[in-house]
């Protein structure tokens, strides 16, 4: 029975792997959200003893992200790579975040005509 067990329990890691590698994130969709879905997958594949990598972890949130995030993107990398630090999955979300901050403010002052004070 404890083999039976171990075996489902792999198969659901193995599948929550998957899922995480295939979620996109549309142009249209709430970055922010995406973002915390895959955190929350990530912490569930911490609580059964098989997380991603940061590495591969950090491979994924990239590779999820809308096309409209390239140039973001490709600063966050080239500053790192100056600094000689390591991307992380917390250095990119924060600064995914921000951007998506800010395009919301951006999206309903265009909206509502209003300008920044």
């Amino acid at each position: 029975i404890l083999k039976e067990i171990e075996r489902k329990s792999d198969t659901v890691k193995v599948d929550l792997q998957r899922q995480m590698l295939k979620k996109r994130c549309r142009e249209e969709a709430d970055v922010k959200t995406h973002l915390k879905m895959l955190l929350h997958m990530q912490e569930e594949l911490v609580g059964m003893g098989a997380p991603l990598s940061n590495s591969n972890f950090t491979t994924t949130i990239l590779m999820s992200l809308p096309k409209s995030y390239k140039m973001l993107l490709l600063s966050i990398t080239a500053l790192a790579k100056i600094a000689k630090t390591t991307l992380t999955p917390e250095l990119i979300i924060g600064h995914v975040f921000e951007k998506y901050d800010k395009r919301t403010v951006e999206t309903c002052q265009t909206e509502t005509g209003r300008t920044p004070q």
